[in-house]
């Protein structure tokens, strides 16, 4: 993270935000040299992606076909049915380098420079460091230095967080309204990380708020240096479920004490699994491409999100968008190489809560990219590296989060399959893997790992490419870092394959390859329906004598059906 400070004078304040609010918060805002011997070798580095979209329709009676739909004519028209609108209440997320306020940098880092002197309060006259696109740290807080952030309505929020850094525990950060030493909302304690570059998430409740105001960041209890600042940002907190207890003279509590809707866990996943698949609904598009292959998806703000591979000679990406698969084909696929990410190969794309912003997860070398909108094709952010010191062959990143730490599963077409772990607070700063899977023979343990977490269960499902012709095998645990039982996996049994998928309009592919599931959601958990299964893999029609990246992918859908 690259780290620009802002200097306090001794005993002065930091800096006044100069800033409108407007700018200065966020909106809601991935294949290494394949050596096997099959015939589709992934010899130029292939990230296939087999998409798995099954659609399970899931027969499970648990549907809630219980009749007590509380016929008991007094619905109970007391209004306390937990009204509270903080569940959809998003993160208010804002960027320490917002001080600078507009004539002299946004939020997203852009500057004109200028001189302590030139702002309020400060003496002396240091320069400003110039500020580059990316993330910008604040630092050098004394007691008493303070960031002010004008015009914040905090109605309804519940909690604050700052991304802090600090080589000691000593010190604090208050939260104020209108003045360095107004109404006093928060205290913030700062933990030791370790060192001034080496970032972790701390918290606080706040008093409640209502209405507009300017606030205060303030640094307290310790004369020197109190912690370096990334960002902070405001939250809700659910509120517990309304038990109502209001006079409603009615104690017929049929609605209410009816759990079965609420305790439906979704559907049981256990082999054989049965799946049917469209035929191909994603082409190549564009002149000279050959080829179009490990998609990721995710449904947001009503359209699905397809991120693609494609090959013309050499490895590319594109960004499709549509809001249903009948329009997919049609769909422009917009080049990314232009774009400030570049091309992504591979990838993985999700919006992460911590920090309100979406990550493209992509190879090679695993990387990452960010955009405040995935809406904004101009908004995704240079490459960072996301696993320093990576084992060698690293191939297919795959990124999921749990309530407490992140995990990275990859492969390396030599039968390996590896995962590393960091606390969620320190997500994207991974620092090593472990081998938590090997098969002597590579074919059965190879690459496009996918892991997902059972929306509604304590179960993840884990699924890795295996060939010839390509197919799933897949696993089944209670926690990401826990130990991996068998589902499916298996050629004649697997999670999805030739084995086990039909092709109503006629069969188009033997393989079913890199891909990803439709999931419920579009966060880091990557929750998915197991009674709602599908998957968006890539396949073709064979016979295919040729270099790999010429192999003629498209993109199908199979549903899972039992």
């Amino acid at each position: 993270m690259e780290k620009v400070f802002l200097r306090a004078m001794s005993g002065c304040l930091v800096v006044l935000f100069l800033l409108a609010v407007q700018g200065c918060t966020g909106t809601n805002a991935v294949d290494g040299a394949d050596s096997d011997a099959d015939s589709d070798a992934d010899s130029d580095g292939d990230s296939d992606s087999d998409a798995d979209s099954d659609s399970d329709a899931d027969s499970d009676s648990d549907a809630d076909s219980d009749s007590d739909a509380d016929s008991d004519s007094d619905a109970d028209s007391d209004s306390d049915a937990d009204s509270d609108s903080d569940a959809d209440l998003p993160p208010l997320h804002i960027e320490a380098e917002c001080a600078w306020g507009a004539d002299m940098g946004d939020c997203n880092g852009a500057v004109e420079g200028g001189s302590n002197a030139a702002l309020p309060g400060q003496d002396g006259a240091d320069s400003i460091p110039l500020l580059k696109e990316g993330e910008q740290i604040v630092g050098y807080f004394y007691a008493g230095s303070w960031l002010a952030f004008p015009g914040i309505d905090l109605s309804g929020y519940t909690h604050v967080a700052i991304m802090v850094a600090a080589a000691k525990s000593d010190g604090a950060f208050e939260v104020r309204l209108d003045a360095a030493d107004g109404t006093l909302i928060a205290t913030i304690a700062v933990p030791d990380t370790g060192a001034w570059d080496s970032f972790a998430r701390a918290e606080a409740a706040i008093s409640a708020v209502s209405g507009v105001h300017t606030v205060y960041l303030v640094s307290a209890n310790n004369a020197s240096y109190n912690g370096d600042v990334d960002w902070l940002e405001f939250f809700a907190q659910d509120a517990p479920e309304d038990t109502d207890t209001g006079s409603d003279a009615d104690s017929d509590t049929d609605a209410d004490s009816d759990t079965d809707a609420d305790s439906d866990t979704g559907c049981e996943l256990t082999a054989p699994l049965a799946w049917t698949s469209t035929g191909p609904l994603i082409a190549p598009r564009n002149a000279g491409d050959l080829s179009i292959k490990d998609p990721t998806i995710v449904f947001y703000d009503n359209k699905y999100h397809v991120f693609a591979t494609v090959n013309d000679g050499a490895w590319r990406s594109v960004y499709l968008n549509f809001t249903d698969f009948s329009q997919a084909g049609t769909a422009t696929q917009t080049e990314m190489g232009g774009w400030g990410c570049g091309n992504t190969v591979a990838p993985q794309v999700f919006f992460f809560r911590p920090h309100n912003k979406w990550y493209l997860i992509y190879q090679w070398g695993a990387r990452y990219s960010t955009n405040d909108d995935i809406n904004n094709p101009s908004g995704w952010s240079t490459p960072k590296t996301l696993l320093p010191n990576e084992p060698a062959n690293t191939i297919d990143i795959w990124a999921i989060c749990d309530d407490d730490n992140c995990y990275l599963f990859f492969s390396n077409d030599y039968g390996d399959l590896y995962r590393s772990k960091v606390a969620i607070e320190n997500f994207p700063n991974f620092t090593s893997a472990e081998i938590i899977m090997h098969e002597d023979n590579a074919g059965d343990l190879f690459e496009a790992s996918n892991v997902y977490k059972i929306k509604g269960q304590n179960k993840y499902l884990l699924m890795v490419e295996c060939y010839g012709p390509r197919y799933f095998r897949s696993w089944t645990a209670d926690r990401l870092d826990g130990e991996w039982t068998p589902l499916a996996d298996t050629k004649s049994n697997p999670f999805a394959g030739s084995a086990n998928v039909t092709f109503p309009d006629g069969k188009w592919s033997d393989d079913i390859s890199h891909g990803e599931m439709i999931r419920s959601g579009y966060d880091e958990k990557m929750e998915i329906d197991s009674c709602n299964m599908q998957f968006l893999y890539q396949g073709y029609t064979p016979p295919f004598n040729g270099d790999y990246g010429a192999i003629p992918y498209k993109l199908g859908l199979i549903t899972k059906t039992n």
